[in-house]
């Protein structure tokens, strides 16, 4: 099992601390994709337009393309934590062959609530930018919405 994280460079300091505080969990290194070029490279490289719903270009550029070149031409079995309780995301689907995507917790009907049990019984608790935010993306994702307090 390896683990990565495809950064932005526009991240919270709350998700790199969580990120930080899996690998301690885990024991095991998380991988740091997008050394390189960050949020403001593309940025630049897209007249300084902030993404959108339509134009996604942070995702395709700081997220997939950097997963599918770091998974290269192995077989790779891809786990995305998409759970029972969000019909609505679909989730990635490479469309390269040697990719496969599992969503492990819809498969196992996990929703929120079990996601919430989970990290608490780990010790781990729920990501503080919870508390405030939906989504632990960039801190200005056209995605996010401000949280009533019970949202994630």
């Amino acid at each position: 099992m390896e683990y990565f994280f495809a950064g932005t460079g526009a991240e919270l300091p709350g998700t790199l601390q969580f990120i930080d505080l899996m690998e301690d969990y885990l024991g095991k290194e998380i991988v740091r994709l997008n050394t390189v070029r960050d949020f403001d490279f593309y940025m630049k490289l897209h007249n300084n337009y902030l993404p959108s719903a339509q134009q996604r270009w942070c995702t395709i550029n700081l997220k997939l393309k950097p997963f599918e070149d770091f998974a290269g031409n192995d077989e790779v079995v891809q786990y995305v934590g998409i759970r029972a309780d969000e019909p609505e995301r679909a989730g990635y689907l490479s469309s390269k062959s040697t990719i496969t995507t599992r969503l492990p917790f819809r498969e196992d009907g996990l929703a929120k609530e079990d996601i919430i049990n989970i990290l608490n019984k780990s010790g781990l608790g729920m990501p503080k930018y919870y508390e405030w935010r939906s989504r632990s993306g960039c801190y200005f994702c056209f995605f996010q919405r401000k949280l009533n307090g019970s949202d994630f």
